[in-house]
């Protein structure tokens, strides 16, 4: 909340420089309209930005608009402005391209040494395989932790590649000492799963690099491994997509990322670090809801088992709890994914009851609900996606 405040007054500052004539109270007042339309601050945040920011002596207050009215700004000079401006749309596309580069080098990596290993596999026998290890782990190392001192101009992408890199490399050194693995897996034996432990190593390592190098993207694969820590998984092939975790941990997937969420929750309503947990932000507030949707989508499934009661009001009382964040706190995005799961929970409730009591019954009453759906998707479906902001 104080992040979107702080946009605001940002605004504020700039804002006169471009406005028309109008007092400046007009115009603050405009602005935030606009950003609440657009879906970039809530209601409540708008209201208590106006309050604060809007004084009395704004009202009194004239501007109008420099660029046209100024004799020292062109038209030439306005218009190469917005046309520097228009290629700010493509710089999400380049970092895009830039992270894709990284993984495509990724997998490079792990040919060419392949590729090397066979073609030179009489020199390279020469040599103990643990001075290949050693320096390409060093190598890695040295790129997550000082990537400026490689190529300073692109040090995150330089920290990506090592980030990863040391991995690949630590795989690659477990496969080939299997003593060394043996060992690991005892020391890292708690009594829990092998993969949990693994998965909360993980969140371990990308959370602190995701805080080192200020980002979301590292950020999201520390929340990914938050939710392997309770078995929650995600695969992809070609026109399929796996949702997937341990039928035996729906109590760890539901309560775990429960907690997971309260934590995160409570921690950004009180203001304690927020500017670390805008880091993570993206990752928990989407990703792990999606966890915890669909272990409540299993558990509350009436053709999953007789503890579906039990979970089924656990998640009625997640909507009505994410209904009071959806409003008072701005997390949108969270109560969307919810919705949208039990919405798909309570279809199957009433296709169980209804075909359970006939099938045209069932039929009629899968259908009146599928239209009432559809309709509302029909009206409320931008604004349903305008709420998914990051």
């Amino acid at each position: 909340m104080n992040k979107n405040l702080w946009l605001c007054l940002l605004m504020f500052l700039v804002f006169p420089a471009f406005a028309e004539t109008q007092t400046l109270a007009e115009a603050k007042g405009e602005l935030l309209q606009k950003m609440q339309a657009d879906g970039y601050i809530t209601e409540t945040v708008a209201e208590e930005a106006k309050q604060k920011y809007i004084l009395d002596e704004d009202k009194n207050y004239l501007i109008r608009d420099e660029r046209v009215s100024s004799p020292d700004i062109t038209k030439a000079e306005i218009n190469q402005a917005e046309e520097k401006s228009s290629w700010t749309q493509y710089f999400s596309l380049i970092n895009f391209i830039k992270v894709l580069a990284v993984i495509l080098l990724l997998v490079a990596f792990g040919g060419i040494i392949k590729k090397i290993i066979r073609g030179c596999w009489a020199l390279i026998a020469m040599v103990p395989v643990w001075v290949y290890q050693g320096t390409f782990l060093a190598a890695t190392v040295c790129a997550s932790l000082f990537p400026a001192g490689i190529w300073k101009a692109q040090f995150f992408y330089i920290a990506l590649f090592g980030i990863f890199g040391n991995l690949l490399i630590i795989v690659w050194i477990l496969a080939i000492w299997e003593k060394l693995l043996k060992r690991l897996i005892k020391i890292l034996n708690f009594g829990l799963p092998l993969m949990s432990v693994i998965s909360f190593l993980l969140m371990i390592y990308f959370g602190v690099f995701a805080i080192l190098y200020q980002s979301s993207f590292l950020g999201f694969f520390a929340a990914v491994a938050l939710s392997g820590v309770f078995t929650f998984s995600l695969f992809y092939m070609p026109g399929i997509l796996f949702l997937h975790f341990k039928e035996n941990a729906l109590a760890a997937m539901v309560f775990g990322h429960l907690l997971a969420l309260t934590i995160f929750i409570s921690l950004l309503q009180l203001g304690i670090a927020t500017e670390y947990l805008a880091y993570f932000n993206a990752g928990i507030q989407y990703y792990c809801t999606l966890a915890l949707g669909v272990a409540l989508l299993v558990g509350s499934s009436p053709f999953y088992k007789s503890a579906s009661i039990f979970y089924f009001l656990i998640f009625i009382a997640v909507c009505v709890a994410t209904t009071f964040l959806y409003f008072f706190a701005g997390l949108t995005g969270m109560a969307i994914i919810l919705y949208i799961l039990f919405a798909l929970v309570f279809l199957e409730w009433m296709a169980y009851l209804g075909f359970k009591t006939g099938v045209i019954t069932g039929l009629l009453l899968i259908g009146g609900l599928l239209f009432a759906i559809a309709l509302i998707l029909e009206r409320y479906a931008g604004v349903i996606i305008s709420h998914f902001r990051i």
